[in-house]
């Protein structure tokens, strides 16, 4: 009988370590977590004003008993060797909005499964019924041999959009129309030309702000009012109806590996949902210093409906203390100095985001056809109708598109007749309604030379809609190029592109010839890169005029310790009696002798010329986009040109193994119809000195000096801290610190600051530590208050990643002047606290 238990003993410890290891490699080493959760509960007794209260503490949810705060993302890669998942927990409503995310993918032989917020897609074979789309929902796959079969239903979660922008003469920013853009959604061309993004601009997502600037280089590029840029993308909903979203593709391949072919089937239905609810959202900032900076909100306020804005609690007076961008209503700007130390708040109502009208239905049929090698052969059909409005309206959409290589010679070209009643599933993307033809050439003689012509012809419908009534009219559009390129090494000769492109845009109003010559090359001589382009175009027509545009861009190496580099845009643009000249200069310069010091200088400045825009130019790239039968647009653009110049020159210095410190001075001066119209100067600089036995001292200083352009308004101000960490041998530790702020410049808005912080821990035992705090601050002149707040707090680590806390707190807010009756309160009370830290 010993025996017998002795044996099942080892064999049960022998199945425990079994199953642990199977544990451990099939779901604990597959999982990854980071990032924090704060779970409290408060008893606590407010007096005073209660909403500034609510407002700053916990996160905005000074309101709640119970409070949830932080995020928690989880990500899992084929755990039990079937699933991967990525979940993200935000706390309440005041993240990225866009964060909020809960995905599960399942993939095991032929079928495959993805559920939650998933970017949707179908097999996309057929052009007019493609689909690309952020979804909640799920999505369903099938592969089995020639057979492939991709099905999903869905809540749409964004908007699909695809806009057109003139240029103006500088990198920009261009506004999308949209805040909240999706990241990673948008597709964006400057005159039928693509883009890429990293290269050739960056954007903005939350502001929905494109500009065309290489941010690892400086180099940025003109678009000159000649040029259009046209963005599809899919902008983030709020507060409007989502609707649902299904349909389901299939494709099915003739022949081994699809030689005789591949027929592709896609039917897809949109259903608009119900109207969404108004709700008010809370956004916070850290104050951003100069009042020249801009504040800029997730999503664009509804007109009309009651915005608050708060700093440190106490209520804020638009037009005096704040004011909204005149052109972009998303963007406000402060008219002092605000702190870092210092909490704005934020309420607001968002303008709800509608998606197309009406329910949509489409049915795609489509054959793809291999040609010789490399070369294929697509014809395409769909069926589209718009149901549940007033205007009900249905259509067909055709297409064959074809590619051929013989040799030296690659022939391309298609045909598409979209009718103007035609409606696809709202979807990202450049399709329109229209009647065109492409067709192309390519030859290439040798690895060193290459010949392009291509030519289109298109009869565009563009749509109006004025009240119930809609028209649709149409406008022409042909484009012919010619190019050639001449590839070189680029160390010995003069590599070389010359086009030549001829446009034409005819509407009622007459007809827009545009003639564009454009050559560029480059040439590395030793440790000197350049590469020079210019372009020169002739417009005539309804409007005329002409611009000429010329890029230089050089990298010096001088060793391998000092960088250099310069990038140059020159557009001058003449149309009637006026004329004037864009620039965009940014050099670049890095010094950085060995590991322990290092300084860069940067300058950039940008001028649109005084000339941003051609009367009554429609170059003819952006017809038939923003309200077609495939993704929503905006009758109205958010234009505007601006100019800016920048100096900054920074350095970091270890000055020994116990001191060390960094530098900045800045200069920075933006006016225009979308700007702050200020200039701003500032110095700061740290000091951290290491002074042995666990202390350790460090001092900070700031000044900067605004002045609001054609206004007598000025803003200046001072910042200096002082601080010291203690943590000697023993259970004891210690901060304590000093801040002030002194501001001028005159006028009622200057705000003066003393700031008081003080903290001390003493470790009971191990994981147990009983810990005090204490913040003072005194601010005087406009809005004059005093700040108190202290807290004892007694903490157990109950493991690494998880700490509970309990504590009593005490904070009083005192409005030192007596007319102001905002931000004032006085609160008291018990929190326990549970606190999680994942991934540290």
């Amino acid at each position: 009988m010993v025996v017998a238990a002795l044996l099942a003993a080892g064999a049960q410890g022998q199945a425990d370590k079994r199953f642990e290891k199977w544990y451990r490699e099939q779901i604990a080493s597959r999982i990854r977590l980071s990032g924090y959760r704060d779970l409290g509960y408060h008893v606590e007794t407010v007096t005073g004003d209660g909403e500034a209260f609510d407002q700053t503490n916990y996160g905005g949810q000074g309101d709640r008993r119970f409070t949830d705060r932080g995020f928690v993302r989880a990500v899992g890669n084929k755990v039990l060797g079937l699933f991967d998942f990525d979940v993200n927990l935000q706390d309440s409503r005041f993240q990225d909005p866009q964060g909020e995310k809960f995905t599960v993918n399942y993939d095991a032989g032929a079928w495959s499964f993805s559920g939650g917020d998933i970017q949707g897609r179908l097999l996309n074979t057929n052009r007019f019924a493609r689909f690309n789309k952020t979804l909640r929902g799920l999505s369903a796959g099938y592969r089995s041999g020639p057979l492939q079969v991709k099905a999903l239903r869905s809540q749409a979660r964004g908007e699909a959009r695809t806009v057109s922008i003139e240029g103006n003469n500088t990198p920009g920013p261009y506004f999308l129309q949209s805040s909240q853009v999706v990241r990673g959604s948008e597709s964006i061309t400057v005159d039928g030309v693509t883009m890429v993004y990293g290269v050739d601009y960056w954007i903005d997502y939350d502001l929905g702000a494109v500009t065309f600037e290489n941010r690892a280089t400086g180099s940025s590029r003109l678009i000159p009012p000649s040029s259009t840029i046209v963005a599809t993308y899919e902008s983030f909903g709020f507060g409007g109806p989502a609707g649902t979203i299904e349909g389901i593709g299939a494709t099915y391949s003739f022949g081994k590996g699809g030689r005789a072919g591949t027929l592709g089937v896609t039917t897809m239905r949109q259903v608009t949902g119900s109207s969404g609810r108004l709700s008010s959202r809370l956004e916070k900032f850290q104050g951003y210093g100069a009042p020249g900076t801009p504040y800029t909100l997730q999503f664009t306020p509804l007109p009309g409906q009651p915005l608050t804005v708060r700093i440190d609690g106490v209520l804020q007076a638009e037009g005096v203390d704040y004011y909204f961008d005149p052109v972009n209503k998303a963007v406000f700007y402060i008219t002092r100095f605000v702190p870092s130390t210092s909490t704005v708040d934020v309420v607001y109502t968002p303008t709800p985001t509608n998606n197309v009208q009406g329910d949509r239905e489409v049915f795609g049929l489509d054959y793809r056809l291999p040609l010789g090698k490399g070369g294929d052969l697509t014809v395409s059909q769909a069926f589209g109708r718009l149901t549940n409005t007033t205007s009900p309206q249905s259509g067909q959409a055709r297409s064959v598109e074809g590619r051929y290589v013989s040799g030296k010679y690659t022939f391309s070209g298609s045909w598409r007749d979209v009718g103007d009643d035609f409606v696809s599933i709202e979807s990202t993307g450049f399709n329109r309604n229209e009647r065109s033809y492409d067709a192309g050439v390519e030859y290439k003689p040798d690895q060193w030379r290459s010949f392009t012509f291509n030519t289109s012809n298109n009869s565009i419908a563009v749509r109006s809609v004025n009240g119930a009534q809609t028209t649709v009219n149409r406008t022409r559009f042909t484009r012919n190029e010619f190019s050639h390129t001449l590839t070189a090494d680029q160390t010995k000769a003069w590599p070389l592109t010359f086009s030549v492109v001829d446009t034409k845009s005819a509407t009622s109003a007459g007809e827009t010839t545009v003639d564009t010559a454009s050559v560029s090359t480059r040439r590395t001589f030793g440790k000197l890169s350049s590469s020079l382009g210019i372009d020169s175009s002739r417009i005539s027509g309804v409007s005329s005029g002409s611009v000429d545009s010329v890029s230089l861009r050089s990298t010096y190496l001088a060793s391998k310790v000092l960088q250099t580099s310069l990038d140059l845009a020159l557009s001058n643009v003449r149309s009637g009696d006026e004329s004037g000249t864009g620039r965009s200069v940014n050099f670049r310069a890095r010094y950085f002798p060995n590991s322990d010091f290092n300084v860069s200088l940067t300058y950039t400045d940008a001028d649109n010329g005084g000339v941003s825009a051609l009367s009554g130019f429609s170059g003819g790239y952006g017809y038939g986009y923003g309200g077609n039968g495939f993704s929503n647009g905006a009758d109205t653009s958010i234009v505007g040109a601006s100019s800016g110049r920048r100096l900054a020159v920074s350095a970091d210095a270890r000055l020994s193994d116990r001191l060390s410190g960094s530098g900045t001075a800045s200069y920075y001066r933006t006016s225009g119809s979308v700007s702050s119209n200020s200039e701003t100067r500032q110095v700061g600089g740290m000091l951290s000195y290491d002074m042995g036995q666990g202390f350790r001292l460090e001092a900070n200083a700031d000044i900067s000096r605004t002045q609001f352009i054609d206004l007598p308004q000025t803003s200046s101000s001072t910042t200096a801290g002082l601080y010291l960490d203690g943590s000697p041998p023993g259970r004891f530790s210690f901060r304590v610190g000093v801040y002030r702020l002194f501001t001028g410049g005159g006028g009622q808005f200057g705000q003066d600051n003393a700031s008081y912080e003080l903290g001390m821990a003493y470790r009971l035992a191990d994981r147990h530590a009983l810990i005090f705090n204490w913040n003072s601050s005194r601010t005087t002149g406009y809005y004059p208050q005093l700040d108190t707040e202290s807290s004892l707090t007694y903490r157990y680590q109950i493991w690494r990643s998880l700490a509970l806390n309990a504590s009593y707190r005490f904070h009083d807010v005192t409005n030192l002047d007596p007319t102001n009756t905002s931000g004032a309160y006085q609160s008291r009370g018990f929190h326990v606290e549970l606190a999680f830290n994942f991934g540290q």
